[in-house]
C-alpha cells in the first residue's frame, strides 16, 4: 500500500439518454405545371359559371317583375276570379298610393281606393259592362274624351268628381271624395291600363 498516492475516484459517464428517432420525411412536394390548355378550361369554367350566374339573376327578377308588377298591387286571388277585363292606373296620380287590402271582388264587382297622403280618397269600380251601356256623349254636366281604357266622361256629382270609362268588355267608375280635385279624377282615367290576367 502506497499511502503518499491519494487517487481520486474516476467519475462514471451515465449512459447516454435514448436518442429519438428522427421523424419520417415526407417527400418534398414537386410543382406541377399546368398545360395552357388547362389554365383555358379553368378560365372557361369560370366565365361559365358567372354568365350563369347572371343568367339566373336575370330570369328571376324577370319574374319577380312579372308577379309582381302586371296586376299591380291588386291581389292574384282577384285578378284570376274577375270574369271581365281589369284596369289600374298606371301611373298612379303623384302623392296618391293604393290603399293595402282596399280590394274587394263582390258580386262580380271589383273595388278598390286609392289614398293621398292628406288621406284624400278615390275609389274604383269595376264590373261587366251592361247590355245598354249608358251614352257618356249626353249626360249632363260631363265632359266626354277618348282615353287608352276607352270613352271616357268626366264631372261631378253632388259635389264628388267623377270618371265613368267604357271599355269593350267593362264599366269603370272613378269618385273622388269631395276634397279630391277634379283634375285628378280625369288624370287618373287617363291612366287606366289593362292589367294582364
Amino acid at each position: 500500500m502506497n499511502f503518499g498516492e491519494i487517487k481520486h475516484p474516476v467519475p462514471r459517464k451515465s449512459p447516454a439518454p435514448p436518442s429519438k428517432p428522427e421523424p419520417e420525411r415526407l417527400p418534398e412536394p414537386q410543382l406541377q405545371q399546368i398545360s395552357l390548355k388547362d389554365q383555358k378550361h379553368r378560365w372557361l369554367g369560370l366565365w361559365s359559371g358567372f354568365a350563369i350566374a347572371v343568367a339566373l339573376a336575370i330570369v328571376g327578377g324577370s319574374l319577380f317583375f312579372y308577379m309582381h308588377y302586371t296586376s299591380g298591387p291588386l291581389p292574384a286571388s282577384i285578378t284570376k276570379n274577375a270574369s271581365f277585363a281589369l284596369y289600374y292606373p298606371s301611373p298612379i296620380p303623384t302623392g296618391y298610393a293604393y290603399k293595402k287590402n282596399s280590394a274587394k271582388l263582390e258580386n262580380d264587382i271589383l273595388f278598390f281606393t286609392l289614398q293621398s297622403d292628406s288621406n284624400n280618397t278615390i275609389t274604383i269600380s269595376e264590373q261587366t259592362i251592361p247590355p245598354d251601356p249608358p251614352d257618356l256623349t249626353h249626360l249632363t254636366g260631363f265632359t266626354d274624351f277618348q282615353t287608352l281604357a276607352g270613352n271616357t266622361a268626366v264631372g261631378t256629382n253632388l259635389g264628388q268628381p267623377i270618371a265613368i270609362i267604357l271599355s269593350n268588355t267593362t264599366l269603370i267608375t272613378i269618385t273622388g271624395a269631395r276634397t279630391v280635385p277634379g283634375d285628378i279624377v280625369s288624370e287618373t282615367a287617363k291612366a287606366m291600363t289593362s292589367l294582364t290576367q
